[in-house]
Order: structure tokens, then sequence, then C-alpha cells
């Protein structure tokens, strides 16, 4: 692929995709998750072509073993994201932040099909996040890059902006949100660096969104 062509592309990818999230003010909460939006399907079908050209890219690895560390890595990273989310949790109580409270506006619980819409919201969600954040920026800055500027400041580079990035496109969940984002996206860029695919990374973050949607529903249930 012409360095020209993958600088181009992500350029147009950066400022359509990875910038504008930035800037939001204000979100829709799980409310909005709840019932169809065609914007599920218009972040599925990229996430589909960014991953199938990055099979293209790197050749597939035929270890044996693959399986068993997708499955290894996986139950880790999931693990870890709700240590996280935990800790973020008594963070919020204990400073009494009501910011992630007011955001997770619950969808209706008794439609069917609205879970339905919940479950594909996210599941396409963290696919779509996985493809974007964990894999084609870094890996995409760092070809660009290429062996021009030292490779430490590179790596290290690449890996941070796509950090804050990814971070920074919670900002309006609230300060706490955005923590957890950055400390949630280290370990699943970890997870896809041991694992050279988002597949396990995007299973542990779908899992991930979907246990705290349930435990927003269920803490919503109760107060109600």
């Amino acid at each position: 692929m012409k360095k020209r062509y993958i600088l181009i592309e992500f350029l147009l990818v950066l400022a359509f995709l990875a910038v504008p999230p930035v800037f939001v003010s204000h979100g829709t909460g799980l409310s909005q998750a709840g019932t169809f939006n065609a914007s599920v399907l218009y972040q599925l079908l990229i996430s589909v072509i960014l991953f199938f050209q990055f099979l293209k890219l790197k050749s597939a690895e035929k270890s044996k073993t693959k399986l068993f560390r997708f499955l290894f890595h996986g139950t880790i990273t999931l693990g870890i994201l709700m240590i996280i989310f935990a800790l973020m949790q008594s963070i919020e109580l204990l400073f009494s932040n009501e910011e992630m409270k007011s955001q997770n506006f619950m969808p209706d619980v008794d439609d069917p099909l609205s879970i339905l819409f919940l479950t594909l919201a996210v599941v396409c969600g963290a696919f779509y996040e996985e493809v974007l954040y964990r894999q084609f920026l870094p890996e995409f800055m760092a070809l660009i890059a290429g062996e021009k500027i030292n490779r430490k400041l590179v790596f290290y580079g690449t890996e941070f902006l796509a950090l804050l990035l990814f971070a920074f496109a919670h900002r309006y969940q609230g300060w706490i949100s955005v923590v957890n984002s950055f400390l949630c996206g280290t370990v699943l860029r970890l997870c896809y660096k041991k694992t050279s695919s988002v597949l396990p990374g995007a299973a542990a973050h779908a899992v991930y969104n979907l246990s705290l949607s349930v435990f927003y529903i269920l803490i919503f249930c109760q107060t109600n």
C-alpha cells in the first residue's frame, strides 16, 4: 500500500472520526442506545473495512496457541477493566460526584426490542472503538512516521496520542470517565499488542460495556 494513500486515509479518519468526539459536550446516554440508530450500522461498516484492511497489511498468524492467547489475554483484560471501573466508582462515591450518574439515562428495559438494540449498539460500539483507537490510529501513525523519527519517540508519541483521543472522546461524561477511559484504553492496547488482534480486546470491551449497562439498569430500577 502506497504511503501517500495511507497518509490520506489516516488524515480523513482522524478528521472525521477521531477528533470530532473530543469536542462533544453532552452525550445521549444509554436511552438512545436502546433505540434503533443508523450510526451503529455506519460504525460497524467502517470497523469491518478497517479491520479487513489490517488483515491484508499483516500476515495472519498460524500459531496453534493463538486461540489460547486470545482467551487468556481477553479474560485478563476484562478482569482489569472491571477493577478499573470499581476503582473509578469508589472515587466517584468518595467525592460525591454526580457527573457519570447524570449521563446514564436508562432505556425502556421492559421492551425486548430495546434490549436488543442496546446490546447491538454496545457490541458494535466496542468493536468500532477497538479498531479505531487500538489498531488504526496508533498503527497508522507509526507506519507514517517510519524511520524518520526516533523509534522510541514514535512509539510513545503515537500510543499517547491515541490514548488521549480515546479518553477525551468520553469527556461529555465527566473527568472520571476521561480517567477511566485512559486507563482502560491502556489495558486494551496492551491486549492488542499481546495478541496482534483487536478481537480479544473487542470481546472484553463489549462484555465490559454490557456489564456496566446491566449495572446501571439495576441501580436505576432500585432507585425508582
